[in-house]
């Protein structure tokens, strides 16, 4: 059987990273977002890069057309806020928040992903469900795709049930660490230096607490905008927002939104380890993926069904 290579990236961001992103979106058409597929088959066609995931992924994107590299960056984007990849850590304001998570087993996750272009608007719905500890995520996407990342064990995997196909890839941790606490996964970017006052809020007739926080991201030209809403009485998040407005007028139709709702606390069966096992389920073909010693990207290897 031959061989399958891909290129992926890792973990690892940064605020001048982050508008470099951003202005790989200047001057794009936005035509409909290719399936997965497509994309990893372009990502395929180029020769693989020593420098880092950040830059590899960037010159790839512009070199691909108009179509691939809409998808791409505004899938970036949204991971940015998603998953915490800017810089930040938790703020110990929120360590009652921090030890009330830690405290549940499971927290089932709404996710709702918007991104504004011009003449266009695309958007994502996700389910996630997160393991405070050990710290592990799995989330469902519209289309039945399942990712399980194990986030202490470095692991990640891509299930596809229509297919019968699974790619297991290392996830290994980013140069500063990475998120330790699902409080940093949700709420990555209120800095220690910062001690935000909560507002209060009536949201679905209850009082809650709201944090927020407005900051310049990259060169200044993008603001990021974030709020976390808070049940006073339990000490858990019940609704978080994360927002990237672009202040540059070339960009000033761009915009990029995640919103997280639905929290549901232990709304799962206990035993939960099949849930997030990164053990390919029977039946499905697997495709392997290492880091080759010496070289910057992950490589792939089909494998024959398990």
């Amino acid at each position: 059987m031959t061989d399958k290579h891909s290129s992926f990236p890792r973990n690892d961001s940064g605020d001048e990273s982050l508008d470099r992103l951003l202005g790989a979106l200047r001057e794009v058409e936005p035509p409909p977002r290719p399936d997965d597929a497509e994309i990893i088959k372009r990502l395929n066609e180029l020769p693989p890069s020593r420098s880092s995931w950040i830059t590899t992924l960037i010159e790839r994107t512009n070199k691909m057309p108009a179509s691939i590299r809409y998808g791409v960056a505004a899938t970036l984007l949204a991971a940015a806020i998603l998953f915490g990849l800017l810089p930040g850590s938790s703020n110990p304001v929120f360590g009652d928040v921090d030890r009330a998570i830690k405290q549940k087993k499971t927290v089932s996750i709404s996710v709702e992903i918007d991104v504004l272009m011009p003449n266009h608007k695309s958007q994502e719905k996700r389910k996630i469900l997160a393991s405070p500890e050990p710290l592990r995520l799995r989330t469902e996407t519209q289309d039945g795709k399942i990712e399980i990342l194990d986030l202490q064990g470095e692991k990640r995997l891509l299930l596809d049930p229509k297919q019968k196909e699974a790619t297991l890839q290392p996830f290994p941790k980013s140069k500063r660490g990475g998120p330790k606490t699902l409080l940093d996964v949700l709420n990555f970017h209120f800095s220690t230096e910062e001690n935000p006052a909560p507002d209060h809020q009536k949201l679905d007739g209850k009082d809650l607490l709201v944090y927020r926080i407005e900051k310049p991201i990259g060169d200044g030209k993008s603001i990021l905008k974030e709020s976390m809403w808070v049940d006073p009485k339990s000490n858990l998040p019940v609704r978080i927002t994360g927002d990237i407005v672009s202040t540059d007028p070339k960009m000033s139709q761009y915009y990029s939104r995640v919103v997280m709702s639905n929290f549901e606390w232990d709304a799962t069966p206990d035993d939960v380890a099949d849930l997030f096992s990164t053990t390919p389920p029977e039946g499905y073909t697997l495709n392997t993926v290492e880091v080759p010693k010496g070289r910057g990207g992950l490589r792939g290897r089909a494998a024959t069904p398990k």
